[in-house]
């Protein structure tokens, strides 16, 4: 079955819109989510959950379309990571605050905790393998050795990995 986002971005391709426009619409399209999951209604949080759905998929097509339109850049790279943390920081908060609202009597210090813990271990991950560009892929000159090789390539699949879920 093809990437939904994929049909999507086909579509947008001969539209106006910019890669950084639809980056801010699947942002914006994210943070109304957060915002529903937290009301901590039931209702609220499969529209948000849902509204998610469409958030993750609308990711996909910001990438897709900068390739498709050759309008790819460094800070469109960097907007858009930033802009899926700023999301993802969004709905985990929003699930912490809709479980308060659900279940204020519950003791939560602990789950703060891990949940600072793992925000601070995502944003450390993200520049240490995304943001930061190793060196082995700013060389011109090719690898020699075969754990060269293998290094270059594993980086460089990480790197088209990320610009597909990016």
């Amino acid at each position: 079955m093809p990437d939904p986002s994929y049909a999507i971005s086909r579509r947008l391709v001969y539209t106006p819109l910019r890669p950084n426009h639809i980056t801010i619409i699947g942002t914006t399209i994210g943070l109304l989510a957060a915002w529903c999951i937290a009301q901590g209604a039931h209702a609220f949080e499969i529209l948000g959950t849902l509204l998610f759905l469409c958030a993750t998929v609308i990711d996909g097509v910001d990438g897709e379309v900068a390739r498709l339109k050759f309008q790819e850049t460094p800070f469109g790279h960097k907007f858009d990571i930033f802009t899926d943390n700023v999301v993802h920081v969004a709905i985990f908060t929003a699930l912490a605050i809709g479980q308060f609202r659900n279940f204020p009597e519950a003791n939560y210090p602990l789950l703060i905790g891990v949940f600072l813990v793992g925000l601070a271990s995502c944003m450390v991950a993200t520049y240490w393998c995304f943001l930061r560009e190793p060196q082995a892929l700013r060389s011109v000159a090719a690898p020699r050795t075969t754990k060269g090789k293998v290094r270059k390539a594993l980086l460089g699949g990480a790197r088209d990995l990320a610009r597909e879920a990016g």
